[in-house]
């Protein structure tokens, strides 16, 4: 038999909504991709037409983005800013400075005999994520 799910489930409307909302049979929490999260940030705060850095408003469609704050794309709302496209472009130039120089700390600490676990605990980050800084899958030349 397959599994069981309740009727208020099997009965959603099709869209957005069952793509992103947590009841869904879809919704893979945690796991969610980067458009599903963009589409629930987006359902939960709505559309405003104004940058949250520079101020500017009248922003309307590509023209203003929902940016992950902390670039772990956590799901939850705080992490979450409102930015006009050129905002947006300079946050993510500074956070891939401010990246690559951890990228390059984890490879000198484990280079030191620091393991993955201490240097996680030292940045402030995953011992995953240290481990794929580590293989070369996170953060590749950097």
């Amino acid at each position: 038999m397959g599994r069981k799910c309740d009727k208020e489930i099997l009965n959603m409307p099709t869209g957005i909504y069952q793509r992103t909302q947590e009841r869904s049979r879809i919704w893979q929490g945690s796991k969610a991709d980067y458009s599903a999260l963009h589409r629930w940030v987006e359902e939960n705060r709505g559309k405003p037409t104004k940058c949250e850095h520079c101020k500017k408003d009248g922003f309307i469609g590509s023209k203003i983005h929902w940016a992950n704050k902390s670039h772990k794309y956590k799901k939850e709302l705080s992490d979450w800013t409102r930015l006009c496209a050129k905002c947006h472009g300079a946050f993510d130039r500074e956070s891939d400075k401010i990246m690559a120089s951890k990228y390059r700390k984890v490879r000198e600490m484990y280079k030191q005999g620091y393991t993955a676990v201490q240097i996680g605990n030292e940045l402030k980050m995953s011992t995953n994520w240290v481990h794929g800084v580590l293989k070369g899958k996170i953060g590749k030349g950097k």
